[in-house]
């Protein structure tokens, strides 16, 4: 469980620095004692956001509406609501309203829960017979759907933002394998990515025949989602034109809503467009620590700075 490295990562932290640590909750919340000063991580949640802030980033389409009203670049979002708070079906009135924006988009759009995460429950859609039963799929878990027109997206990058500084960005690059001639998809996944297919969403991965067998050198992109628990890659980027102009749109959409302590996702387009995809309340690295080389040393110093600045409340 990611609870228990998670803990042990701020032990260790707070050990450094000197503060007194009481697990609670099935070591679900971390008490934090200091000079007489009391705080908590609950569920790897700071206190450093507002409630407000919380829930406008925990709702993609208030967030979007908030950053549309501020200028500042976002990707498009249409929602439509289930009839039920959970396990609602699509109405007429839905699939009318899906139809119309699938093709008005050229017959391609992504469907998404309005308040899911970790790339769950994403879905691409270029077929019109298949939007009924998406939307039904994604009604099981939440009452509402968001649809994205479907963007070429050429990278993608994360930003951790704290308090108007941005402290790291990163790119999340769809992994792809080459070809040894004689191994199928499933066989190079285990053998060069190490990856099993139960590490992996199984909505990544089902446009892919894992009985394939590529020829000798033949690249095979994997995934069509640049999420890090579904098998994308962190690469720090390094670009420094780049990179300002992400973060420039990582601070303004914080301040928008307040936020701050946040992930922030921009995407760039194959046109060279940026626009900010969603903005992530809960700060979780577990991937990030695992699949960067010097994950542990990143993801330790951001931590530390966030218990800095909870201490200076």
């Amino acid at each position: 469980m990611y609870a228990k490295e998670f803990n042990k990562l701020i032990k260790e932290i707070c050990k450094e620095k000197n503060i007194k640590v009481d697990t609670m909750s099935f070591e679900y919340i971390l008490r934090l004692q200091k000079e007489q000063k009391e705080f908590y991580i609950i569920g790897y949640k700071f206190n450093l956001n507002t409630h407000s802030s919380t829930a406008i980033a925990r709702d993609k389409y208030a967030t979007y509406e908030i950053l549309k009203s501020k200028n500042i670049p976002i990707i498009e979002h249409k929602i439509i609501f289930s009839e039920q708070l959970k396990g609602g079906k699509c109405t007429e009135e839905n699939l009318k309203a899906s139809k119309e924006y699938f093709h008005k988009n050229k017959n391609k759009m992504v469907l998404k829960p309005n308040k899911g995460k970790e790339g769950i429950n994403v879905y691409f859609c270029d077929k019109e017979d298949k939007i009924k039963s998406i939307i039904n799929k994604i009604f099981k878990e939440d009452n509402a759907v968001v649809l994205n027109p479907f963007y070429n997206i050429k990278n993608e990058y994360r930003t951790i933002y704290l308090n108007g500084e941005c402290l790291i960005t990163y790119g999340k690059n769809i992994p792809y394998l080459i070809g040894d001639g004689k191994s199928n998809i499933e066989d190079l996944l285990m053998k060069e990515m190490k990856l099993t297919i139960k590490d992996i969403r199984e909505e990544n991965i089902k446009e892919v025949n894992l009985e394939y067998i590529p020829e000798k050198n033949e690249k095979i992109n994997i995934f069509w989602k640049h999420n890090l628990n579904g098998g994308a890659i962190p690469e720090i980027l390094e670009d420094n034109k780049k990179r300002k102009k992400i973060q420039a749109i990582v601070k303004n959409a914080a301040k928008a809503i307040n936020i701050n302590f946040a992930s922030i996702d921009v995407i760039e387009t194959i046109e060279g467009d940026l626009y900010l995809l969603e903005i992530n309340s809960v700060v979780f690295m577990k991937k990030f620590m695992e699949k960067h080389p010097e994950g542990k040393k990143y993801v330790k110093d951001i931590y530390t700075k966030a218990i800095e600045e909870m201490l200076k409340k």
